[in-house]
């Protein structure tokens, strides 16, 4: 496709800005609840996935992979013919943060045909709710804080067998070795 660049809209108090700049008065609140600081928006998780996901090579071909699974969506990353990086999102709606209800939501297994014995690390992205502005994590970071920098040590998981489980409302970026 070969694009270069892209600019982003963006305004003071709407919900899918990636992040609110400046502190705002009750009028422009953004769904958050936080009029009173600069903030990370849900939407800032999404851009830090897509960043890693093509990479730095400067050439990476981006293709949806099909699934069996109409809530399982999957794309692949190939640098030189080689896929080397994958995004799985699991779109099933989930709609409660109760931490007893997180227990029982709902995950898909995604068998990865041919990944069996290659190496691969995973990255994931948590969010407590399909709704929710706070509490989302990406790769074990929360970016909840005053001054926008992350919290927290990242966290990769190894993939085993080429087994990706992947809970409702959820992200997962693997990382071919």
């Amino acid at each position: 496709m070969g694009i270069e660049r892209m600019h982003f809209h963006h305004g003071v108090g709407f919900r899918y800005n990636l992040f609110q700049p400046v502190a705002t008065d009750a009028d422009h609140d953004d769904g958050t609840n936080m009029t009173q600081r600069a903030h990370i928006l849900p939407a800032y998780h999404a851009a830090l996935i897509v960043n890693e996901a093509i990479g730095t090579s400067g050439n990476s071909f981006v293709a949806e992979i099909s699934t069996a699974n109409d809530n399982v969506v999957a794309y692949g990353i190939w640098e030189n013919d080689v896929l080397v990086r994958m995004v799985v999102t699991n779109t099933e709606v989930y709609t409660t943060d109760d931490e007893e209800s997180q227990k029982g939501r709902n995950k898909f297994e995604v068998n990865l045909l041919g990944a069996e014995g290659r190496n691969a690390t995973v990255k994931r992205l948590f969010v407590p709710q399909t709704t929710a502005q706070h509490g989302i994590t990406w790769a074990g970071q929360n970016f909840d804080t005053e001054d926008g920098k992350p919290t927290g040590q990242v966290t990769e998981e190894s993939l085993d067998n080429g087994v990706l489980e992947i809970e409702a409302s959820s992200a997962a970026l693997i990382c071919f070795k």
